[in-house]
């Protein structure tokens, strides 16, 4: 019995001591993978191509996935908890009849050129959004705003249910109740950006700043935004390279060029499984 136990122990103490070594090799892997991430461009790979940044004129997965890095709206869907919580917007509120819906502003934001965020901006860029786009689904998100059928007959320069209070404050004033409208505004459409800015693509306020595109790699590189009014990204930087043929890009993914590869060959699921 005594030897049975010893033997135990001593299998025990081998496989404590090949865990402990497994152990620190992956933890002392992990800690220069981490590194490595916080000195060079994460490398994110999409199949597909980017056409456009511009929140009104998205229509692929892989331009919705850059955009979003760097443009934000007033609110956003928290997937946890099913609810609509703050993003650009400190607070908001509903008149008791429903046809008005104050929102303010927190007053820290700052656009990617250093610009601070005002409610003229985004009066700005709602109604810019609204001109640009030709899909029925986007203009449809604005039909109950007082002013916009004007907007579409071109009787009116400007949508006058958008209404700029003061810096921090923006109303929007609808023709009849809409307790949903607080839920579009987490779509692209209600974006904001800096439409003063005569750069072609706008500086907005998300967690990254676009830098360059490079036409003939396909690349894209965005940079973490120093000044971002939420947690700072731990990325410095995002290389996004686009694919046309998606087992070029499966095949750079195993080779270790990127980090993250947006869809992968539907022959190849099986083998990631397992």
């Amino acid at each position: 019995m005594y030897v049975k136990l010893k033997r135990i122990a001593l299998v025990a103490s081998i496989f404590g001591l090949i865990f402990l070594v497994l152990a620190m090799l992956y933890s002392g892997n992990l800690v220069r993978y981490t590194a490595n991430i916080d000195s060079r461009p994460f490398n994110l790979g999409i199949v597909g191509l980017v056409e456009t940044f511009e929140p009104a004129k998205l229509s692929t997965h892989e331009e919705r996935l850059v955009a979003s890095a760097m443009y934000e709206g007033l609110v956003k869907y928290d997937e946890r908890e099913k609810t609509i919580k703050p993003l650009l917007a400190k607070s908001w509120k509903y008149s008791p009849d429903g046809k008005n819906l104050t929102l303010t502003l927190k007053n820290n934001i700052k656009f990617h050129n250093g610009k601070p965020l005002t409610a003229q901006d985004v009066k700005n860029s709602w109604e810019h959004n609204f001109s640009q786009t030709k899909e029925w689904n986007n203009i449809s998100l604005f039909k109950y705003i007082n002013g916009v059928n004007e907007r579409l007959e071109g009787k009116s320069a400007d949508i006058s249910g958008i209404q700029v209070i003061d810096k921090n404050t923006i109303r929007v004033i609808f023709s009849q109740p809409n307790a949903a409208f607080i839920s579009m505004l987490t779509n692209p459409m209600f974006w904001v950006y800096d439409m003063a800015d005569q750069v072609e693509i706008k500086p907005g306020t998300g967690a990254f700043a676009f830098q360059e595109k490079k036409e003939t790699e396909s690349n894209i590189i965005l940079i973490k935004n120093e000044k971002y009014h939420q947690n700072i990204p731990h990325l410095s930087a995002i290389n996004i390279k686009s694919y046309t043929d998606i087992l070029e890009a499966f095949g750079d993914y195993q080779n270790g060029k990127l980090d993250y590869l947006d869809k992968v060959p539907l022959a190849e699921i099986k083998n990631i499984k397992n």
